[in-house]
């Protein structure tokens, strides 16, 4: 069975989320607040091979200028639309910007 490039894409950043993971932890961002640099060496190399199989990753400036834009499509007024906001930046977004970015970004130009 072969898979899309947007199943594979999910794949490699589903991977990448896990390898960040492990790397804050091997940071020292775990409860006994050991370090671990050859595990955080490790997991910035695995991280490093899965991106170059993605398209570029979109800059906050990039994204932050698809935000307004939707803004303005959906005629967002407050945090209640963010689900909206989110619906018409995902087909922009997917495979090229973090989710969890997107997500902080539609929240801080969002009206109060």
């Amino acid at each position: 069975m072969r898979k899309s490039d947007e199943e594979v894409a999910s794949i490699l950043q589903k991977g990448i989320k896990q390898f960040k993971e492990t790397l804050e932890k091997a940071r020292g961002q775990n409860p006994a607040g050991i370090v671990r640099e050859d595990i955080a060496l490790l997991e910035v190399a695995k991280i490093a091979l899965y991106e170059s199989y993605l398209p570029t990753q979109m800059t906050r400036p990039e994204i932050e200028a698809l935000v307004r834009q939707a803004l303005q499509e959906t005629g967002a007024s407050s945090a209640k639309d963010m689900g909206a906001v989110m619906g018409a930046l995902r087909p922009k977004t997917q495979g090229r910007a973090d989710g969890k970015l997107v997500s902080e970004i539609v929240r801080e130009l969002l009206p109060k």
